[in-house]
């Protein structure tokens, strides 16, 4: 196994992301992406909880042809985005204690730095699961989250940004992080258009 076929996303967080798709796509929708690209081994919602393997990097990119080649470029962005935003209950059932989102210090926070906070929490335990670092910048405006080698966009070629699952779970995560209200969340940089990282930026100023 050479060394793009070792990377790979932990079994937490694989769970996390498959939560989301059966939360948007149905058991049935969910079993058919997984026999498009290979991955007989997650059909069946039983497999799930059974199954305590990682998906690799290779079989994301994999799932990411096999949504276009069943809903469609534009389909496909949609479904990626919406399970994304699916996947923060789960993603927060596991790691939400952990991460200190619950603590009274961290939910009485400012606004502004309680968002800032949020943002870099969430990077630090994403990162961990997928094995890279994410890394957290204020800018005019806006704070920006970058990604060197993104599991979700790995080995893929587009003219457009691909990493549509990422911003769906940032959308929900922030308006859950503020009682609702809703934040630009744009991927402004992808590895797949041939940019040295995945940049996804978050506007500071809520659009509600």
């Amino acid at each position: 196994m050479n060394h793009e076929e070792k990377l790979q996303v932990s079994a937490s967080m694989t769970h996390i992301i498959i939560r989301g798709m059966q939360e948007y796509l149905g058991q049935s929708g969910t079993d058919q992406l997984f026999e498009c690209c290979g991955l007989t081994r997650f059909t069946g919602s039983g497999q799930l909880v059974e199954n305590r393997s990682g998906l690799r990097y290779t079989e994301i990119q994999a799932m990411q042809q096999a949504l276009e080649d069943i809903y469609g470029a534009q389909g496909a962005r949609g479904a990626a985005m919406r399970s994304g935003r699916s996947a923060l209950c789960y993603f927060l059932k596991v790691y939400g204690e952990s991460a200190g989102f619950n603590e009274l210090d961290f939910r009485l926070l400012p606004p502004r730095r309680r968002v800032q906070v949020g943002l870099e929490r969430l990077a630090q335990v994403i990162g961990g699961e997928i094995g890279q670092t994410i890394h957290v910048q204020t800018v005019e405006n806006a704070w920006t989250l970058q990604i060197e080698h993104c599991p979700e966009c790995w080995g893929m070629h587009s003219s457009n940004s691909v990493c549509y699952f990422t911003v769906g779970i940032l959308q929900e995560f922030l308006s859950w992080l503020s009682g609702g209200r809703v934040y630009l969340v744009e991927e402004t940089a992808c590895r797949a258009k041939g940019d040295p990282a995945c940049i996804i930026r978050v506007g500071k100023k809520t659009l509600d």
